[in-house]
């Protein structure tokens, strides 16, 4: 692999001088992408980009290809690629992949060029993070880049993908261009452009608690240029994550001049390691210290108005979108990796044996749990306590240890246990209630003994994960 990369970057390095922004303009760039106007038009990688993907149209624009329409789910790239003029070819082939499966290209290997994955939304769904290591393993791109939640990176390092990095979604963002506004020039209220929906429930309860305390919200959903112009006209701007992730609002409203009210994300997330909370933006925990905040700044201009020029500094010095596509590219084209690229892993990957598996799909039920909740509550018992790490980014979660002296009148949200824990549990005289419990191992494989066995705790069986099985109280207390 490496030798067929270095022969086919030979060209563009004879033909490009010195990294930095603006370097790569006349790079001929495949973009395949889900992501369109109106909700979130991309950052264009290059001037000579030909985007592809379900929401694109075929387009022809002065006698060359803009963009070109893709199924929706699986395409065959190497087909759009051989029906591009000769002189549109790419040198270097992008895609952006997510768990949702709407665009994901095959074939990639036929492309005569480097070929660069841009990992993005594996923090909710079910089995998020499987699925796209899954398709990820059988394309076997050159370089992959994690988008907007770099806390999951330890486990793509521990699929042992190559030339792994973060690269952000401040890559993503089409910034603010107009004049950044006074303090004196901003409405007194607390802008939020975005979903509000079911797959964002703590974003609707925590939009609830501002205006069930009063404060000026003014909310919607917009276009992104919409969007950009609400936050540039307002003294605060509101954000909260889907499920952990430093998404594209965080940039977005940095680059047009808003003091930012966000919530906090786990260290590996990256937002400590870009910004300082109280000087570049605002991180919040529950919704009475969003509140609190809130009130605080609204109430105070000059404050406000300082921490967002703090903000928007950071965001112009770091993370201009142009800035991020020229690291990747003197990465991808030229062979230097900036730090900012690192994933500064705060945890050891998981060792990829045969519990890589019942951890990840462990994980993934705890996180859409995370996702979901304001508070989860969950135990794990002694055989899988090494489980309990991987569960540390997700901050809703409150963890702990199960033995000999666990609370017996406690009732757990999850309970991570195995089969033999089980049956010690059951032996110790101190039982153990939840609503919902996933069992390492799989209950066929341990008899019928072992179904009856959670029937009699009320519990039912409603999936079968690899190598874990997830039982629900058929009476949730």
């Amino acid at each position: 692999m490496l030798f067929r990369v270095l022969s086919e970057l030979g060209p563009l390095l004879l033909r490009r001088g010195a990294p930095g922004p603006g370097r790569y303009r006349d790079l001929r760039v495949l973009y395949s992408t889900v992501m369109a106007p109106p909700y979130a038009n991309p950052y264009p990688l290059s001037d000579r980009q030909v985007l592809c993907g379900p929401r694109w149209p075929d387009e022809n624009r002065s006698g060359r290809v803009v963009s070109r329409q893709t199924p929706l789910g699986t395409y065959d790239v190497g087909g759009i690629v051989e029906r591009l003029p000769r002189a549109q070819r790419p040198e270097v082939f992008f895609a952006y992949v997510d768990a949702t499966g709407a665009c994901l290209p095959l074939n990639t290997r036929s492309l005569r060029c480097p070929r660069v994955a841009l990992i993005a939304d594996v923090h909710h769904r079910e089995s998020p993070i499987a699925r796209l290591l899954e398709y990820l393993a059988r394309e076997r791109f050159d370089y992959h880049f994690i988008v907007a939640a770099r806390q999951h990176a330890r486990w793509f390092q521990a699929a042992r993908l190559p030339n792994l990095y973060a690269c952000g979604a401040a890559m993503l963002v089409r910034p603010y261009q107009g004049a950044i506004r006074t303090a004196a020039e901003r409405e007194p209220v607390i802008a939020f452009a975005g979903q509000a929906g079911r797959f964002h429930p703590r974003r609707a309860r925590l939009l609830q608690a501002m205006r069930a305390a009063q404060l000026p919200v003014k909310a919607g959903e917009m276009q992104q240029a919409e969007a950009l112009e609400l936050f540039a006209g307002a003294r605060l701007s509101f954000n909260c994550s889907l499920n952990g992730d430093l998404n594209m609002r965080v940039f977005e409203a940095l680059s047009a001049g808003a003091c930012l009210l966000t919530d906090r994300l786990c260290p590996e997330a990256g937002t400590d390691s870009l910004f300082t909370d109280g000087r570049d933006l605002v991180c919040f925990d529950a919704a009475e210290d969003l509140v609190e905040k809130a009130r605080h700044y609204l109430a105070r201009p000059d404050e406000a108005a300082a921490i967002a020029a703090s903000g928007r500094q950071a965001w112009e010095a770091r993370m201009r979108p142009e800035r991020k596509v020229a690291e990747i590219m003197d990465l991808v084209i030229g062979g230097r990796a900036a730090p900012a690229l690192g994933l500064d892993l705060q945890r050891s990957a998981p060792p990829l044996d045969d519990r890589f598996g019942p951890r990840l799909a462990c994980y993934q039920v705890l996180q859409e749990l995370n996702r979901q909740m304001e508070q989860v509550r969950v135990g794990f018992t002694p055989g899988v306590f090494d489980f309990e790490t991987d569960a540390r980014d997700l901050l809703r979660l409150r963890a702990a240890r199960l033995g000999a002296d666990h609370a017996a009148d406690r009732r757990w949200d999850v309970v991570v246990t195995t089969w033999q824990d089980i049956g010690a549990l059951e032996g110790s005289g101190r039982p153990i209630a939840a609503e919902r419990w996933l069992v390492v191992g799989n209950a066929q494989e341990e008899g019928p003994g072992a179904v009856a066995r959670m029937d009699r705790r009320g519990c039912r069986l409603v999936s079968a994960l690899p190598g874990v099985d997830l039982f629900e109280s058929a009476a949730p207390g």
